[in-house]
């Protein structure tokens, strides 16, 4: 991941859960949960940053010191995208990807609180 992010890209948030706690949720689905059923795990929304911050610190490695603004991330994927068409190679950033990143909804779970404990 690093030395391939040459920024970070303000605006953009992840649901994360720790390992441990997402470890636990499976064992209770297998305890509890009802056979077909999903269960959404999720502690907290997070900024894609402090993610990044975070994977730093535990590699031993420093983050990128750049920023970008959510218009710049659209018109580099907007490049990407266009770069990857005339190429045909896949593209590292595309509009599509951006999208993807700032479709962000709070993850819902409640179900898995009531049935899981």
């Amino acid at each position: 991941m690093f030395g391939k992010l040459p920024f970070l890209m303000n605006g953009i948030k992840l649901e994360v859960v720790g390992v441990d706690d997402a470890a636990r949720a499976m064992i209770l689905a297998a305890e509890r949960g009802r056979s077909g059923q999903r269960y959404l795990i999720s502690e907290r929304m997070i900024a894609l940053k402090e993610v990044v911050r975070i994977a730093a610190d535990e590699a031993g490695v420093a983050p990128p010191q750049r920023t970008i603004s959510v218009p710049m991330l659209y018109a580099l994927g907007a490049l990407g995208s266009l770069r990857a068409r005339l190429t045909g190679k896949d593209a590292e950033l595309s509009l599509e990807s951006v999208r993807m990143m700032r479709a962000e909804a709070e993850v819902d779970h409640a179900k898995a609180v009531r049935e899981l404990g």
